[in-house]
């Protein structure tokens, strides 16, 4: 019977180790998509469906060392990789949630949900996964610094990122207390806050802006031809303000 791939985004391969916030568990990122992947685990015992997890992916191919050993399945044995000299380089730190268990190639599996990225990590990961060919692609996770922001509740989030500078303009609103519009199949509710991460088409930086749900497009329901959610800004400050204008290196926007 012929298996028909219901993904609705593309699965790149990856094969990049990953080790878990415990600092002992590791597995191997066997594919990778634009809102998740599927992670294969060296212990027998799944990380339960529902449950979220942070780790790590050293996008170089190398672990570091461990801080403690722990009994372990010969990882690189599965996927003919060899040893070799581990280092911190090109590591990117995903939080993520469990949403299936499965086996691969014999070995226990999960595939996860990505919730949230370091900012610091994103654009080595967008380079990982490849250029956006659309004018723009919106990723169903948020970005965040525990340095700099730990006590920050975490708001559903959005990471934007954009072909051209002109639909970064596009997709700001005209004036500061206008709308803008995020294509998502992500469901929310009026008034709910969000966090939206816009990644700069050509350089190495991010702008981060909170907004606040005005309506939700379902088509499904009849409600629109498109599904998404239409936003505002959560406040209007000259410090936003400010930040945007700096993002676009251009005044689009006049402080109070």
């Amino acid at each position: 019977m012929r298996v028909i791939d219901m993904r609705k985004y593309p699965r790149y391969k990856a094969k990049k180790p990953i080790r878990f916030s415990d600092k002992v568990t590791d597995g191997i990122m066997v594919d990778a998509s634009r809102e998740g992947a599927l992670i294969v685990i060296e212990s027998n015992q799944f990380k339960k469906i529902g449950s979220y997890v942070t780790f790590s992916v050293y996008l170089d191919g190398h672990l570091p060392p461990k801080q403690k050993t722990t009994p372990e399945i010969a990882l690189n044995k599965i996927f003919n990789n060899s040893p070799a000299e581990a280092t911190n380089s090109d590591r990117v730190k995903i939080s993520a949630k469990v949403i299936r268990h499965c086996q691969y190639k014999g070995r226990n599996a999960m595939g996860l949900q990505f919730l949230d990225m370091h900012e610091d990590h994103l654009t080595r990961w967008l380079t990982f996964l490849g250029q956006t060919k659309k004018k723009q692609e919106v990723l169903p996770f948020g970005t965040s610094n525990p340095q700099k922001n730990p006590e920050k509740k975490k708001d559903p989030g959005f990471t934007i990122r954009f072909q051209d500078m002109k639909y970064v303009k596009e997709f700001l609103p005209r004036e500061p207390t206008g709308e803008f519009f995020i294509p998502t199949k992500k469901i929310s509710t009026k008034n709910k806050k969000i966090r939206v991460t816009l990644v700069h088409p050509s350089q190495e930086k991010l702008l981060q802006i909170e907004g606040i749900v005005q309506t939700c497009h379902d088509k499904r329901l009849g409600k629109s031809e498109l599904d998404g959610l239409q936003c505002s800004f959560a406040s209007i400050t000259n410090d936003l303000i400010h930040r945007i204008n700096n993002f676009l290196e251009e005044t689009i926007y006049t402080p109070e």
